[in-house]
């Protein structure tokens, strides 16, 4: 049975003590051989509007996040996660986060190479799941490539 944890945002927004929390859990490993089950209610929303977010989905998100930005600062890092959850929100791109990952020829290969399932990468997934904000991003490429019209560097990449 999963675990749920309920958190009521301020202002429609995870206010930071309940992140806090939530990581101090991830940390001792309450939630990690579980469905990562988190309905985040505020008093305002109906109960139809409660946000799941399914372990698979959190798990792609941190994959991606390693494969493209391990070596990142952590900025470098929330970035590439936030122009994944864009693409999900684009009518250009897949619904779900790993449709989004998976789609041929868009990032590094992740069923060809090995991942080691690390907390931090979890959590960064989890932190930046919680606190998107959309943005126009919704490519990236290393520096080693010209930037194009409008991008913005942070770490090794340009994001537009």
């Amino acid at each position: 049975m999963p675990i749920k944890q309920t958190i009521t945002p301020r202002c429609g927004t995870m206010g930071l003590k309940a992140l806090r929390g939530l990581k101090r859990m991830m940390l001792l490993g309450i939630f990690s051989t579980v469905l990562w089950h988190y309905p985040i209610s505020d008093a305002k929303l109906p109960p139809s509007k409660k946000l799941i977010i399914p372990e698979e989905e959190i798990s792609c998100l941190a994959k991606a996040i390693f494969h493209e930005s391990r070596g990142e600062p952590k900025k470098g890092q929330l970035k590439v996660a936030e122009v994944i959850l864009n693409r999900t929100k684009s009518a250009k791109f897949p619904r779900t986060i790993c449709a989004v990952v998976y789609q041929p020829g868009q990032f590094t290969n992740i069923r060809a190479t090995r991942y080691i399932r690390q907390r931090h990468f979890q959590n960064l997934a989890l932190q930046a799941y919680l606190e998107y904000k959309p943005s126009r991003f919704l490519y990236f490429h290393n520096i080693t490539i010209p930037p194009k019209r409008g991008a913005v560097r942070v770490g090794n990449h340009y994001f537009y």
